[in-house]
């Protein structure tokens, strides 16, 4: 459960990011040519993953992955909102947080991947 909790709340921050950054959904490019639009193919996979975790029963290690997944496109998504703006105070501010929490989720999917059980230290 912890694992899912924070891969909403990565995909929750990722669209904030991708909104803030004027990323338009429909900007998604299945091979991307630019920033954008990888920013905002990440989104729509993240949105397909979590749909897809969603009808499944409770797996830690997808779980653990699908949250690493969300927080990486949340830092792509910062990213591309301080490439845009400049790299303003607040767009930096934003994607050093979710490039910190990008590398607690992928800690965590390892800790979790050498677990046995698949679960959580």
């Amino acid at each position: 459960m912890l694992h899912a909790a924070r891969a909403h709340s990565a995909y929750e921050r990722a669209v904030a990011a991708c909104r803030h950054a004027g990323i338009a959904p429909d900007a998604a490019q299945t091979v991307p040519t630019s920033p954008v639009g990888r920013a905002a193919d990440a989104l729509r996979l993240s949105a397909q993953s979590l749909g897809a975790l969603a009808g499944t029963a409770p797996d830690p290690a997808a779980d653990a992955r699908c949250a690493r997944n969300a927080a990486a496109t949340a830092a792509l998504a910062a990213q591309v909102a301080t490439a845009l703006e400049d790299g303003r105070t607040r767009s930096a501010s934003a994607l050093r947080a979710a490039l910190t929490a990008s590398q607690a989720a992928t800690a965590a999917t390892a800790a979790t991947a050498s677990r046995p059980d698949g679960t959580w230290p």
